[in-house]
Formats: C-alpha cells, structure tokens, sequence
C-alpha cells in the first residue's frame, strides 16, 4: 500500500474524515465525471469510468448519507440545502452515459447535469481526437510500424510509449492541417485500418460517439438536465476568442433537443481565463464549473466553481477522502503555507481537448 493510503486510512481511524465533513458541511461536493467505457480492458481514468464503479460510487453516496442535491440548486446562493450536499455532474455527453450512467441514477432518484457538446452528438460520427488518444495509448494491440497516410516520414515505430507518443503528435498535426472534419474522419479511419483493428466493431459499438438527438431527449425525459459545454468543444478559433459563438450554436441545439434552456456552463477540457467572464454574463449563464480540485464555497465566484474529479484509478478511500472535505482541508493548508506559494493544479488528468 501507498505511504498515502496508510496516511488516509489513519485519518479515517482517528475520525478526521468525520470531522472534516462536519466543519465542510456549507461547502456542495460537486462531483464531475466523463463517461463510460464501452470497449475491451479499460480505456481513460478521468474520461472513461466502468460501469461497476460508477454504479458503487453511487451506493457508497447513499451509504455514507450524502444528499444528492441538483446544480441548480448547490449554486443558487438562496436556495437552501443539506448539509454536504452532493451535485453530480458529467461532461460531453457520451454514448456510455446514456446506456449507463442514466439507468443507473434513475435507480437511486438522483438529479444529475450531463454538460453536453453538441457538434459530435449531432454528427453521430466518432470523436477523433479521443479516439486518436486511445489508437496510440497501448491500450490496444498494435503492429510495431505504422505508416501515416499523408506523412513524408515512411515507417513510424510504435514499440515503446514515447514512440507512441510522437506518432500521436505527428498525426494531431496533420489532423490540425486539415480543412474538416470529414477528411479528419478519413485519416482516422486510414489510421485504423493501417494498425489492423475492426474499425466496423469500434463505430458500431458507438465507443467514441456521443449521444443523439433521440437520446438527449429521452435521457431528458428521466430526470438528466443538460447544460452548456460549447458545440464544438473549444473557446478559441484561429486564435481568436469564439466562445459566444459557441455558446449560442451549443444552447440552441440543446432547447431543440430538450425543449428547456440551458444555464449552466462547464469550460471544455477546463480551459479559462478572466477574459471570458463578462462574456459568460452577456450570454446569460447562471455558473460555470472547471476541472480544479475542490469544493464550492457559496457566494465564490460562480465562473470558477471547482469540482471532485472522479476516475477509475481513484480509490474508494480516496473518494471518501475527497467527499468527507479532508484534502481539500489539507489543500487550503498546503496554500496558506510559504512553501505552497505559486503550486496550482490538481494533479489530475486533463479532460479530452478537440476541436471539429
């Protein structure tokens, strides 16, 4: 065991977990996950979750009695709410979360926020850049040569995970060159073709798809609330600021779908910054969550609200450690030392960036 888990674990005994949720109770746990996994082995920790462990995660919320509250309310500064009071979120809106995570808060009567990104969920075609991620991860067999279609380099190897990792960038940049996403879709395809996988089974299984309009507003239908994610999941184009455009292009399709107006705003891939705040104001939008670890304060700023970033690779220790406020107890320590001067970040894996 880690010299972590033993240190959680004697927390825990000496009932500082306890303590730790009596003095964060005022403070929403909003929970933030991706989706889940459809394909063999596990892919992701933070973007993709097992099914298993989402649905334990959920009987251990009701286990150690956190209510389970909606965003709306966790943020509304006048809305009263129970003490440790639990928002669960989900990004982009995967075909995972649909067959998955939809049942399975259904089960339990949970309200839940699925922050959707549209463009995908509209085209019904795979996400290319996440399922570039997983071609290259070595999560899935590969030959140890590839020849990239369009690239003057011959042969790539791909015996070791730096080779791996320089393919990828190779590829992201030929993608980048690329006028649209129906030719990034072709040297996807290409790409798959050359590494030998059933590129058949991976579409017609949907791994990297997000839901469709049918499943948007059934998923509605069953208590999910969708939010704003932008359409295509960035907040600059060609260098340039696009995120009211992509805002309205993102609200419109989702009252389309659902037929209700979206309020809420998560950044894509947690990328942010001051500018956009006046932005988010004139577009109407009542808060907007990052990827930074932590728990809300009511009454913080409502366009830089934190949240748990749940994965598969997080313990059920490290979970209860999170949810009962003890690291981010110790975070508030660790930055009001000297020696926690000018650390950010959280440590967690980023959140898939693309860009159709």
């Amino acid at each position: 065991m880690s010299l972590k888990h033993n240190l959680l674990a004697c927390a825990r005994l000496l009932g500082l977990f306890r303590m730790a949720r009596w003095l964060t109770r005022g403070r929403p746990r909003i929970l933030a996950y991706h989706g889940i996994w459809l394909g063999d082995g596990h892919f992701g920790n933070h973007l993709f979750m097992s099914p298993q462990r989402f649905c334990r995660r959920l009987e251990l919320l009701a286990q150690w009695g956190y209510p389970v509250v909606s965003l709306e309310d966790a943020v509304s500064a006048s809305t009263p709410i129970p003490p440790a009071a639990t928002v669960i979120t989900i990004d982009d809106g995967w075909v995972g979360t649909y067959r998955h995570m939809v049942p399975a808060l259904a089960r339990h009567g949970y309200p839940a926020t699925v922050y959707l990104a549209t463009y995908y969920s509209q085209k019904q075609r795979p996400v290319v850049d996440v399922a570039l991620q997983y071609l290259f991860s070595g999560e899935c067999d590969l030959p140890p040569h590839i020849d990239i279609p369009g690239a003057t380099a011959g042969s790539v190897p791909l015996g070791t995970p730096q080779q791996r990792a320089e393919a990828q960038s190779r590829v992201e940049a030929l993608m980048a060159a690329l006028p649209d996403d129906d030719q990034r879709q072709a040297l996807l395809e290409s790409l798959v073709r050359e590494a030998g996988l059933d590129w058949s089974r991976v579409w017609k299984d949907r791994w990297f798809h997000l839901m469709s309009a049918e499943e948007v507003a059934d998923a509605a239908s069953r208590g999910i609330c969708f939010e704003l994610h932008t359409h295509r999941h960035r907040v600059v184009s060609a260098g340039h600021s696009c995120l009211s455009r992509e805002i309205a292009d993102n609200r419109a399709v989702i009252v389309a779908e659902t037929g209700r107006e979206p309020r809420h705003f998560c950044y894509p891939s947690g990328i942010y910054d001051r500018s956009m705040w006046s932005e988010l104001e004139s577009a109407g939008v009542a808060s907007a969550t990052t990827t930074a670890m932590g728990l809300y304060r009511r009454g913080d700023n409502r366009y830089e609200i934190p949240r748990i970033m749940d994965g598969e690779a997080v313990s059920e220790l490290e979970f209860e450690a999170e949810m009962s406020g003890v690291l981010e107890l110790l975070r508030l320590l660790r930055r009001s030392l000297p020696i926690g001067a000018g650390v950010s970040g959280s440590g967690v894996e980023a959140e898939r960036a693309s860009s159709p």
